[in-house]
Protein backbone atom coordinates (compact mmCIF):
# COMPACT_ATOMS: atom_id res chain seq x y z
CA UNK A 1 0.00 0.00 0.00
CA UNK A 2 3.04 2.32 0.87
CA UNK A 3 4.15 1.63 -2.74
CA UNK A 4 1.01 2.59 -4.30
CA UNK A 5 0.42 5.81 -1.90
CA UNK A 6 4.19 6.37 -3.38
CA UNK A 7 2.94 6.23 -6.57
CA UNK A 8 -0.03 8.70 -6.55
CA UNK A 9 2.26 11.10 -4.67
CA UNK A 10 4.25 11.26 -7.84
CA UNK A 11 1.52 11.72 -10.19
CA UNK A 12 0.48 14.30 -8.19
CA UNK A 13 3.87 16.06 -8.59
CA UNK A 14 3.46 15.28 -12.14
CA UNK A 15 0.17 16.88 -12.74
CA UNK A 16 1.75 20.38 -11.03
CA UNK A 17 4.67 20.23 -13.16
CA UNK A 18 2.22 19.30 -15.74
CA UNK A 19 0.08 22.61 -15.52
CA UNK A 20 2.77 24.92 -14.44
CA UNK A 21 4.90 23.98 -17.41
CA UNK A 22 2.50 24.62 -19.90
CA UNK A 23 2.77 28.39 -19.94
CA UNK A 24 6.86 28.12 -19.08
CA UNK A 25 7.15 25.66 -21.85
CA UNK A 26 4.66 27.73 -24.63
CA UNK A 27 7.34 31.31 -24.05
CA UNK A 28 10.50 28.85 -24.24
CA UNK A 29 9.21 27.31 -27.78
CA UNK A 30 8.08 30.75 -28.93
CA UNK A 31 11.52 31.68 -28.09
CA UNK A 32 13.28 28.95 -29.17
CA UNK A 33 15.43 28.53 -26.15
CA UNK A 34 16.62 24.92 -27.10
CA UNK A 35 20.60 24.13 -28.11
CA UNK A 36 22.17 21.25 -29.86
CA UNK A 37 23.56 18.50 -27.76
CA UNK A 38 23.72 14.58 -27.22
CA UNK A 39 21.33 12.40 -26.39
CA UNK A 40 21.75 11.97 -22.20
CA UNK A 41 19.38 8.92 -21.69
CA UNK A 42 20.38 6.05 -23.85
CA UNK A 43 16.64 3.22 -23.53
CA UNK A 44 18.21 -0.20 -23.49
CA UNK A 45 16.80 -1.29 -27.04
CA UNK A 46 18.82 1.53 -28.64
CA UNK A 47 22.32 0.43 -26.41
CA UNK A 48 21.45 -3.01 -27.37
CA UNK A 49 21.61 -2.12 -30.90
CA UNK A 50 24.67 -0.89 -30.26
CA UNK A 51 23.80 2.55 -31.38
CA UNK A 52 25.46 5.31 -30.38
CA UNK A 53 23.98 8.73 -28.74
CA UNK A 54 21.55 10.92 -30.81
CA UNK A 55 21.68 14.65 -31.61
CA UNK A 56 18.87 16.29 -30.11
CA UNK A 57 17.72 19.53 -28.76
CA UNK A 58 17.20 20.52 -25.17
CA UNK A 59 16.07 23.67 -23.26
CA UNK A 60 19.46 26.23 -22.83
CA UNK A 61 19.24 26.21 -19.19
CA UNK A 62 20.15 23.03 -17.25
CA UNK A 63 17.37 23.70 -14.17
CA UNK A 64 14.63 23.09 -16.80
CA UNK A 65 15.60 20.13 -18.48
CA UNK A 66 15.47 18.42 -14.78
CA UNK A 67 11.61 18.81 -14.89
CA UNK A 68 10.52 19.66 -18.17
CA UNK A 69 13.32 18.02 -20.40
CA UNK A 70 13.16 15.12 -22.67
CA UNK A 71 16.82 13.40 -22.79
CA UNK A 72 15.52 10.30 -24.60
CA UNK A 73 14.21 12.45 -27.81
CA UNK A 74 14.93 16.01 -27.33
CA UNK A 75 12.56 19.28 -26.45
CA UNK A 76 11.88 19.45 -29.76
CA UNK A 77 10.73 15.66 -30.63
CA UNK A 78 12.47 12.95 -33.22
CA UNK A 79 13.35 13.02 -36.34
CA UNK A 80 10.63 11.92 -38.20
CA UNK A 81 8.55 14.26 -35.85
CA UNK A 82 10.15 17.96 -36.07
CA UNK A 83 12.84 18.78 -38.29
CA UNK A 84 16.15 18.73 -36.41
CA UNK A 85 17.72 21.51 -38.42
CA UNK A 86 14.85 24.22 -37.94
CA UNK A 87 12.57 22.79 -35.68
CA UNK A 88 8.78 24.12 -35.50
CA UNK A 89 8.12 26.15 -32.19
CA UNK A 90 4.61 24.76 -33.01
CA UNK A 91 5.59 21.14 -33.06
CA UNK A 92 8.19 21.39 -30.39
CA UNK A 93 5.23 22.62 -27.96
CA UNK A 94 3.11 19.87 -29.04
CA UNK A 95 5.91 17.20 -28.18
CA UNK A 96 7.05 18.80 -25.11
CA UNK A 97 4.02 20.31 -23.09
CA UNK A 98 1.46 18.08 -24.66
CA UNK A 99 2.54 15.04 -24.75
CA UNK A 100 6.00 14.85 -22.66
CA UNK A 101 5.05 17.18 -19.90
CA UNK A 102 7.27 16.71 -17.13
CA UNK A 103 8.75 13.88 -18.59
CA UNK A 104 12.47 13.99 -16.83
CA UNK A 105 10.61 13.31 -13.56
CA UNK A 106 10.18 9.77 -14.61
CA UNK A 107 14.15 9.59 -13.19
CA UNK A 108 13.66 11.57 -10.16
CA UNK A 109 11.03 9.36 -9.30
CA UNK A 110 12.06 5.80 -10.55
CA UNK A 111 11.17 2.87 -8.75
CA UNK A 112 12.51 -0.39 -9.26
CA UNK A 113 10.29 -3.10 -8.15
CA UNK A 114 7.42 -0.80 -7.35
CA UNK A 115 4.04 -1.81 -8.16
CA UNK A 116 2.38 -2.66 -11.39
CA UNK A 117 -1.09 -3.31 -12.72
CA UNK A 118 -2.49 -4.25 -16.10
CA UNK A 119 -5.93 -4.68 -17.69
CA UNK A 120 -6.86 -5.44 -20.75
CA UNK A 121 -10.35 -5.72 -21.95
CA UNK A 122 -11.71 -9.12 -23.24
CA UNK A 123 -11.95 -8.17 -27.13
CA UNK A 124 -8.35 -7.13 -26.24
CA UNK A 125 -8.66 -3.72 -28.11
CA UNK A 126 -8.73 -1.06 -24.55
CA UNK A 127 -6.30 -1.22 -21.87
CA UNK A 128 -5.10 0.46 -18.87
CA UNK A 129 -2.41 0.49 -16.80
CA UNK A 130 -0.93 1.92 -13.97
CA UNK A 131 2.59 1.49 -11.66
CA UNK A 132 5.96 1.23 -12.61
CA UNK A 133 7.41 -0.66 -15.63
CA UNK A 134 9.82 -2.94 -14.94
CA UNK A 135 12.74 -0.04 -16.09
CA UNK A 136 10.92 1.66 -12.97
CA UNK A 137 9.75 4.62 -14.79
CA UNK A 138 6.20 5.86 -13.58
CA UNK A 139 3.24 5.32 -15.76
CA UNK A 140 -0.55 6.29 -15.70
CA UNK A 141 -1.99 5.45 -19.28
CA UNK A 142 -5.18 3.78 -20.83
CA UNK A 143 -6.11 3.71 -24.26
CA UNK A 144 -6.74 1.28 -27.48
CA UNK A 145 -4.50 -0.73 -27.79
Amino acid sequence: MKQWLYFAFTQLVALLATLIGLPILAVLCYFRMWKAAEQSYIPDWQHEAGLPPKAINRWKSSWINKIWGDDEDGVTGVSWYNDSTMPSRWLAYKWIALRNNANNLRFVFRNKGGPFYKWVSRNGKWYFQAGYYDSGFPVLSAGKV
